[in-house]
Parts: structure tokens; C-alpha cells; sequence
């Protein structure tokens, strides 16, 4: 079971990774949501770290959907540690498994 702190930063991730996604759509429509915001207020050294927060979300990102695909622990998963009815990991209340 994941700690409130990591989905917190779990989702916060995807939500920055889903931002940055729709930025990068946007640039060859000629608008960069992130420069434009930061233009408009005059924060121009903002603009690099968030670039860097938006690639270290990324970077997070990728590394969680990996380690689910190695975990075994999704529904149809075929870890011996998965419950056979739910298919969530160790620690299964439904009371269903063999």
C-alpha cells in the first residue's frame, strides 16, 4: 500500500506530465503556455525550473509506469502473491482467494 505522501506525488506528477503534454501540442500552433504565463507577469526566471520540475515530473512518471509493469500486482497479473478474485496485492480483504 502506497503512503498518502507518494500519491500525492504520484499525482501530482501526471497532472504536470499532462500539462506539459498539452504545451507541447499547443507549440507549433505558435502558443507555449508556460513562456506566455510568465511573460505576462514579468517572472522570466521561472521559466527554467519550471522546465526542470516539468521533466523531473516526466521522468517520475515513466519510472512508476515501469515499475507497475514489473510489479505483477494489477488485475490479471500473474504474481503468485495476487489475489486470484481482485487481483490487488498481498494483503487482499475480499476473503475470495484460494
Amino acid at each position: 500500500m502506497k503512503s498518502p505522501i507518494m500519491r500525492v506525488l504520484g499525482m501530482a506528477s501526471w497532472i504536470i506530465t499532462a500539462l506539459a503534454s498539452i504545451n507541447m501540442g499547443l507549440i507549433p500552433f505558435g502558443f507555449n503556455i508556460f513562456t506566455m504565463q510568465f511573460m505576462l507577469v514579468q517572472l522570466r526566471m521561472l521559466i527554467l525550473p519550471m522546465y526542470y520540475i516539468v521533466g523531473l515530473a516526466g521522468l517520475y512518471s515513466l519510472v512508476m509506469f515501469f515499475m507497475s509493469l514489473y510489479c505483477g500486482c494489477k488485475k490479471g497479473g500473474s504474481s503468485s502473491s495476487c489475489c486470484s478474485s481482485c487481483g490487488s496485492c498481498s494483503g487482499c480483504n475480499c476473503k475470495k482467494s484460494s
